[in-house]
């Protein structure tokens, strides 16, 4: 069985400045918080009115999402236009990890016109790839019988809007 401390090699590099440190000189560091508070309040809403046959995952980039069909040139523009977009929860079905529904919260800055044109693009790309996107309006408090039936005629094809 092979010994997991480290080698004497790596202790004097170490010791005499050889190599670097771990995680020296990249620039990053850990956000304070991975969702807005208004994200994680839906997200305890959700958690509820999803069920146990679905599982959450906030803040999810499009292009781990949806495979492109077009080849060469047209590939990598279809690429670059969802490799920065992420929807903000995407259901999945908890057995197999399949993509079910994309949820996005839409707050005030959805009413900008650049935002607006992204929602509308990220609706496209979404139905062209059999995915149903519902769009969720910002309020102080959810009802997750509502939310819950909200998916529900979402998954089964109906309109994807929830009523404010």
């Amino acid at each position: 069985m092979a010994s997991q401390k480290p080698g004497c090699l790596f202790g004097l590099l170490k010791l005499f400045g050889g190599g670097p440190e771990r995680g020296e000189g990249l620039p990053y560091r850990i956000k304070d918080r991975f969702l807005t508070d208004a994200e994680r309040s839906f997200y305890h809403v959700l958690r509820t009115a999803a069920g146990a046959d679905l599982a959450i995952c906030p803040m999810v980039r499009l292009a781990d999402v949806l495979s492109i069909t077009a080849r060469k040139r047209e590939f990598w523009s279809a690429l670059n236009k969802i490799s920065a977009k992420h929807v903000d929860f995407l259901l999945c079905d908890a057995r197999t990890m399949k993509p079910v529904l994309a949820i996005e919260l839409d707050d005030a800055s959805h009413r900008r016109s650049d935002r607006a044109s992204r929602d509308e693009f990220l609706d496209a790309a979404c139905e062209a790839a059999g995915l149903p996107v519902l769009h969720v309006p910002v309020r102080r408090a959810y009802d997750p019988r509502e939310i819950a039936a909200a998916i529900e005629q979402a998954v089964a094809g109906g309109p994807l809007q929830e009523e404010p």
